[in-house]
């Protein structure tokens, strides 16, 4: 091996813009389908809570727009391995918020993310510095939350800056979206987790299937889309079920 000589044969190096099989993908949505993902690419999206289901909306959000800003309080643990998306071994003991950026940005080149390791305050504590910068800045508030404290305190502050707001919960088999946005005429998701309390909300099932998590984040994504392209869905809530 030591007294092994190189062999150097003639190539041709193709440097492509960063982000282009994205950038070509959205374009072939556009011209053939008629589906302008283009004009979202400047759009911003704040994630609160990235764990089971925050993890798998933020990988699936990031091949389309053009800012995402990350909000949770953990730290990876080895619990999170194997069932949160994004988390590996090198992760534990990291604020999720920074591991989720990293790994964010090595599959989304042309995506920028921004890490706020934040808690949420109850809505008797109201809305603070942190909390009101992330929702003005937003074009879309999506929360993941576990228990109803946090979900109400970004609601507020969502209502009080007029963005669109989608909340994702999952129970054992069984996961609800709520969607809500300025002049709708729709319950917020808070009002109607008050209205009618069910097993997703305000409860920490860790024992969820994580492709139900899955099909949750992707339809919330799909339906993410639709707003940031100006298409209001006229429902409030969707649910999804696979018990057997």
């Amino acid at each position: 091996v030591e007294k092994a000589k190189p062999t150097v044969t003639e190539t041709q190096v193709f440097v492509e813009p960063v982000g282009f099989g994205r950038e070509m993908r959205i374009e072939r949505l556009e011209k053939d389908h008629g589906y302008p993902l283009s004009k979202i690419s400047d759009k911003t999206v704040a994630v609160f809570g990235i764990g089971f289901l925050g993890s798998r909306v933020v990988e699936t959000l990031g091949s389309y727009v053009g800012r995402l800003i990350v909000v949770d309080v953990d730290t990876v643990g080895s619990e999170n391995l194997g069932y949160q998306s994004l988390y590996s071994v090198e992760d534990l003991g990291k604020y999720k918020v920074n591991a989720v950026t990293d790994e964010l940005l090595k599959k989304h080149l042309s995506l920028r993310v921004f890490p706020v390791r934040s808690l949420v305050p109850t809505p008797k504590q109201g809305l603070n510095q942190v909390l009101e910068d992330v929702i003005s800045k937003s074009d879309l508030v999506i929360m993941n939350f576990d228990t109803l404290d946090p979900r109400l305190t970004v609601q507020l502050a969502a209502a009080k800056y007029g963005k669109p707001v989608i909340d994702i919960a999952v129970g054992i088999d069984r996961g609800d979206i709520w969607i809500w946005y300025p002049g709708s005429g729709l319950s917020c998701p808070g009002c109607y987790i008050l209205q009618k309390p069910s097993e997703t909300v305000g409860r920490s099932i860790y024992a969820s299937k994580p492709h139900l998590a899955s099909m949750l984040a992707s339809i919330a994504t799909e339906i993410a889309l639709n707003i940031l392209l100006g298409n209001m869905p006229k429902y409030n809530k969707v649910s999804v079920s696979i018990d057997t």
